[in-house]
């Protein structure tokens, strides 16, 4: 049995985390009930959600957005939850 580099658990564990508090924004915000672990950075095109970038954040956050949570670094996960609705936010999709 292979066991988990501790970094890479560590990188899971905030991956996790940033899920869940993302998960509960867009329910505080929308009203809309999504699991933590379907909650996407680019959602799909019949998810009931979106993100926006806040005006005068968008260089600072544009490539985050266009990669999938998964592959992001630790640093990243940290930076959503820490700016989450202040310099972005869930927004109901347009679709």
């Amino acid at each position: 049995m292979v066991s988990m580099r501790q970094s890479n658990i560590e990188r899971r564990r905030a991956r996790d985390e940033c899920r869940e508090k993302l998960s509960k924004h867009i329910h505080q915000r929308l009203g809309i009930k999504v699991k933590a672990a379907d909650v996407r950075l680019n959602p799909r095109p019949n998810d009931p959600y979106a993100w926006r970038i806040l005006p005068g954040e968008e260089h600072s956050l544009s490539r985050v957005f266009v990669k999938n949570l998964s592959d992001h670094f630790i640093g990243t996960f940290r930076l959503l939850c820490r700016e989450i609705g202040m310099t972005f936010e869930a927004v109901l999709s347009s679709t």
